[in-house]
């Protein structure tokens, strides 16, 4: 038998709610704290769509919510939530014992503090972290320490160097002067002059590296020089002289004067080639000839790929598309066409075409209608004269009126849709819209400013002039 209660069920301290045959749950306050208090059969459930735990004043504990995450916050603020994929943490994790994570990654760096990382695997790929044990064992074969003394040998002058210094060639080593008389083998690594005889004692052999020369001057600038080969060593004769007679030959096309010369003098090559003949038939030379087989075009030219014949042609309409075109300016000479033609704008929020200005540098907001008053632009507002009357115009922009412009007439796409297609559009008394119903009421503003061209987009006839009615 259901009973229902109409007022409050009050229970002294220490009296409980009992449920179950064993008294399985208890609900009761001992003048301290309040219990929930279970001890039966089975688990304490509390089931909903939408689960939440809150202090006495809604502060959130833990917010469960059914199909979607479990979330828990302190001191009402998120800190813990569970999501489709895992979980979801504000803030730091602070563990008192080592945890196991599988496949971290981390989109920050990680502070160790004084802290090690251990237990690490030695590194596979570049971009691997290395152990101490690794890197010790990379490096074990260079040798450790610093140098405190550099020493200086043949050929080499300088050392010792204990601190810091200059290490030179020894040029005397490397070019030597006068007879010289060699008691060991003569082992050289580069190429060595000696301005003299060079006497090698008994048993004693000259041994060149590959491709090194030992050069023997000897008297008057002429002698012998010893090089490395293949097959051995080889003796070659050093010839020194005077050039007695240079001289260039003529050949087809090419004349040549002032050759040879047989002591000074200057030898003039002339070009007088007069036809490809005698590029291709007598110098040697060939000439590229035949027939263009493929001319492309990109836009604004059209009419390509060509590969036999036709036409290449500029396309007008690409070039009006152009960001680049400059549309600011003066035109000082040339027949402008008055004939100007505004297309309805598209179905984009805020397109315009037609005149801007940029006057003044007022803050606009973009697609508020202003007037110009005072040599500023005032929001247009129908309640007054004040800011109804003058030039009007479409913010182009958000931002400063010498930078966004200014459309004083010309077609432009609302963000709303006031009406329906056709409807005359007039200034509002809320500022900066228009509207399809004129206002009415003493000292308010009837101004025509365009008409609807399409009331499904919001696209315009933006087109004000200067007669208005202020109503009494």
């Amino acid at each position: 038998m259901a009973i229902n209660f109409e007022n409050s069920i009050f229970l002294p301290d220490n009296n409980k709610v009992i449920l179950g045959t064993g008294s399985d749950l208890q609900i009761y306050h001992d003048g301290s704290n309040s219990y929930v208090k279970e001890d039966g059969t089975g688990s304490l459930i509390l089931a909903g769509y939408n689960l939440k735990l809150e202090d006495n004043v809604g502060g959130r504990f833990l917010i469960g919510t059914k199909t979607a995450d479990v979330a828990l916050y302190y001191n009402d603020v998120k800190k813990f939530e569970t999501t489709n994929t895992g979980i979801s943490v504000t803030g730091g994790v602070t563990t008192s014992s080592s945890s196991s994570l599988a496949g971290a990654n981390m989109s920050a760096g990680i502070a160790m503090g004084t802290n090690a990382i251990t237990g690490m695997a030695d590194p596979s790929s570049a971009q691997d972290a290395a152990t101490k044990a690794y890197v010790d064992s990379q490096i074990s074969g260079v040798p450790q320490g610093t140098v405190t003394s550099v020493a200086t040998g043949s050929g080499l002058t300088g050392g010792p160097i204990t601190s810091s210094g200059t290490i030179s060639v020894d040029s005397t080593v490397i070019r030597t002067t006068g007879n010289q008389t060699k008691t060991g083998n003569l082992i050289l690594n580069g190429d060595y002059t000696l301005d003299g005889e060079l006497n090698m004692e008994g048993g004693t052999d000259i041994l060149l590296a590959a491709g090194a020369t030992l050069q023997i001057d000897g008297d008057g600038g002429s002698g012998k020089y010893l090089k490395s080969g293949s097959g051995g060593l080889e003796w070659a004769t050093v010839t020194t002289g005077t050039v007695t007679s240079v001289g260039i030959t003529a050949g087809t096309g090419i004349s040549v004067s002032g050759s040879p010369i047989t002591s000074s003098g200057s030898i003039t090559v002339t070009n007088t080639i007069t036809n490809n003949n005698q590029l291709t038939n007598g110098a040697g030379y060939t000439t590229n000839t035949g027939t263009v087989t493929s001319i492309a075009t990109t836009s604004p030219i059209t009419g390509g790929t060509i590969t036999g014949s036709g036409t290449i042609a500029f396309d007008s309409t690409a070039v009006a598309a152009l960001t680049n075109l400059n549309t600011t300016g003066t035109i000082v000479e040339g027949v402008w066409n008055s004939n100007r033609k505004f297309n309805k704008t598209s179905t984009t929020d805020f397109d315009y075409q037609g005149d801007v200005v940029y006057w003044t540098s007022t803050t606009v907001v973009q697609g508020k209608i202003y007037v110009y008053s005072g040599g500023d632009w005032v929001a247009a507002d129908a309640d007054a004269e004040s800011t109804s009357k003058g030039t009007l115009a479409i913010a182009l922009g958000s931002g400063s009126s010498s930078s966004v412009g200014m459309l004083i007439r010309g077609t432009y796409t609302l963000n709303t849709d006031p009406g329906s297609d056709g409807d005359l559009l007039y200034l509002s008394t809320n500022a900066g819209n228009p509207t399809t119903e004129p206002p009415s009421g003493t000292g308010k503003v009837v101004r025509i400013i365009g008409q609807l061209i399409d009331g499904t987009n919001g696209q315009i006839w933006f087109n004000p002039d200067f007669t208005f009615i202020t109503l009494s």
